[in-house]
């Protein structure tokens, strides 16, 4: 009889060949705090004659927006073996792992996949992102400005820098240490450079790369950064040539001031390619509030909101806006990369402020903090 339930220390080294077997041979070496011996109640697995048949997984954290604090829950390494598959076995850990995280007060659940299994439940592609092409012509060149090859002795530096960021995840030094340690880990088909940044001789920034092995690739990808953007701007002619390559792809959030240093360079508008879903409509927009407000002062007697039989509603005044699906509301509140074509038609008021508080910033989910 299949057995639902968090994964046992003696079961863990199992869990993880699981997951290599599915996914990528380097799993273990790679996610070290989704698997490890803290969060291993965490990992969910289905149990049939002793040996484990699917999992899913989720880590904890908090990502801070300026005044805000979201509690989140991250879903990767979501596997079944082939002769169990079509089961609905992962769907029932998934049902598992959402109600764990709401006992947890996580009021936002991120998936790192799209597909079936998560449109079901109503998570699919959301986020508000701009995807950058630099070429190497394109790019400032300025003095002073040079590059140091992360090293452990600098993380001092470096987590003082992170700290500035007004949008990120809450990290613990040991929790940050084994991030870099798992996220710069290399993959058969690329490695992950960790450059410092220095402007006259002080670090000032830093870059987390991702160097792809085919030597016909021209782009430089960059996974993480952090710091003065004017400085990374005008490290981008010394990351090219130091890696030989031709043109500097990223993503940034369009609320972030690197995009004032990018004139001319080619852009698009790109989701997160995450499936988000916010699974505590009412504690997700208590933990926002505090942004918004900071946003548009006034919206404290006047905005509200309200949640009824699965549709979700918002106020301002008398205005009111209804939302009948989860999915609407999450691209309205993290953004997409299509309009929406919401009716503002009755509430002009309303629409105002939601213009100016969402698509709301957040961290790039595919920087080294995602588990």
């Amino acid at each position: 009889m299949m057995e639902y339930r968090s994964c046992l220390l003696c079961e863990r080294s199992q869990a993880i060949e699981l997951s290599k077997t599915i996914f990528k041979p380097n799993m273990g070496d790679q996610f070290l705090c989704l698997f490890s011996e803290k969060n291993i109640d965490r990992m969910l697995i289905a149990i049939d004659d002793n040996i484990i048949v699917s999992m899913v997984n989720y880590y904890p954290a908090t990502v801070l927006l300026q005044q805000a604090k979201i509690t989140t829950g991250s879903v990767g390494s979501v596997g079944t073996i082939p002769e169990y598959r079509g089961k609905k076995i992962a769907s029932k850990l998934l049902k598992i792992a959402e109600d764990k995280m709401l006992s947890e007060a996580i009021t936002l659940m991120i998936i790192s996949g799209q597909g079936g299994l998560y449109s079901a439940i109503g998570a699919d592609y959301a986020g508000n992102a701009t995807e950058w092409f630099a070429e190497y012509e394109k790019t400032p060149k300025l003095p002073l400005i040079s590059l140091k090859p992360y090293a452990d002795s600098l993380f001092p530096q470096l987590k003082a820098i992170y700290e500035q960021e007004h949008v990120r995840y809450l990290r613990d030094n040991d929790e940050f240490r084994l991030l870099i340690k798992g996220q710069t880990f290399p993959d058969s088909y690329a490695t992950y450079p960790f450059e410092m940044i220095l402007h006259d001789g002080n670090i000032v920034a830093y870059v987390i790369l991702q160097l792809e092995n085919n030597p016909e690739r021209l782009d430089l990808g960059i996974k993480e950064y952090g710091g003065d953007r004017a400085a990374i701007v005008a490290a981008f002619k010394l990351l090219l040539a130091k890696y030989n390559k031709k043109i500097m792809h990223f993503a940034s959030d369009p609320h972030d001031e690197i995009e004032q240093y990018l004139s001319g360079c080619e852009k698009k508008r790109i989701h997160q390619f995450t499936s988000f879903k916010i699974i505590d409509f009412q504690g997700f927009m208590h933990q926002l509030k505090p942004y918004w407000e900071a946003i548009v002062p006034e919206s404290k007697p006047s905005f509200k909101y309200s949640e009824a039989s699965n549709n979700y509603f918002l106020f301002w005044g008398n205005e009111r806006l209804q939302i009948e699906d989860i999915t609407l509301l999450t691209r309205m509140i993290f953004g997409y990369d299509q309009d929406l074509n919401l009716d503002y038609s009755q509430c002009p008021l309303l629409e105002a402020f939601v213009k100016q508080v969402f698509p709301i910033p957040f961290a790039w989910t595919h920087n080294i903090n995602y588990q």
